[in-house]
């Protein structure tokens, strides 16, 4: 069920993550080699952070061993865009992940 913004105060917009309290992110998921060492994983996770987290101003949750799975949206309230999850998709799999799948952009709060 999405919060429809009806002539609401800005403060039950905020409260409701309506209209420009909207926050659109996309899932992300990727695999490595089975024999993988962790070493190797924290230095993909660190330089993927350096490389497209940080300097683009989003923020990544999620987990994983060799199987990684999480939500990219932006740090502060915002929309992320199509360029994006282009990026965040070319990037891993330039950087040795296999299997990589992006979802679509959608509202992180109202998902249906």
């Amino acid at each position: 069920m999405k919060a429809e913004a009806k002539n609401r105060s800005r403060r039950i917009r905020k409260k409701l993550r309506v209209d420009e309290f909207q926050e659109i992110g996309f899932d992300v998921a990727w695999k490595f080699a089975d024999d993988i060492t962790s070493e190797a994983i924290d230095e993909f996770i660190d330089t993927f952070f350096a490389d497209i987290i940080e300097p683009n101003e989003l923020g990544f949750g999620g987990e994983g061993d060799t199987l990684w799975h999480g939500l990219i949206c932006t740090q502060d309230i915002g929309k992320c865009t199509e360029e994006h999850r282009v990026m965040v998709e070319k990037w891993m799999s330039a950087n040795g992940a296999t299997s990589v799948t992006v979802s679509e952009l959608y509202d992180v709060w109202w998902a249906e």
